[in-house]
């Protein structure tokens, strides 16, 4: 195929396309938000003298490491679920979240799939 030659991209394959990457933007800054990590403060020293020539250095207990977890839920909308393409999707939008909550002990990452059928009769 020469430069000039301009390949044709159907609707419905553009949609796909964005659709999957937004999807993988979702999933995956949701993923990042819930696996950040925490910062904590490094423990604070006091060092105290008294007149009587007796020194000592006394640390104090280290704040919290974090608040309680945040639980976040991801609304996936596919396309239509008999098509393998959303079904992929779904796959791979459900796999990170279970892979996050298994790594954490915990679901803090719910990712639930709408079906969003292109057949006005089944409204």
């Amino acid at each position: 195929m020469s430069f000039k030659e301009k390949k044709q991209v159907s609707r419905r394959d553009y949609l796909k396309m964005t659709g999957g990457v937004i999807a993988g933007l979702i999933v995956g800054g949701a993923i990042g938000y819930v696996a950040k990590p925490t910062v904590a403060a490094p423990p604070t020293t006091v060092t105290s003298s008294v007149t009587e020539t007796v020194r000592g250095t006394v640390t104090a207990p280290p704040p919290p490491l974090a608040k309680a977890p945040v639980k976040v839920d991801v609304a996936f909308w596919v396309g239509n679920l008999s098509s393998p393409y959303w079904i992929s999707c779904k796959n791979g939008a459900e796999a990170p979240a279970k892979d996050v909550n298994d790594y954490f002990g915990q679901e803090l990452l719910t990712a639930t799939t709408f079906d969003c059928v292109d057949a006005p009769a089944k409204l």
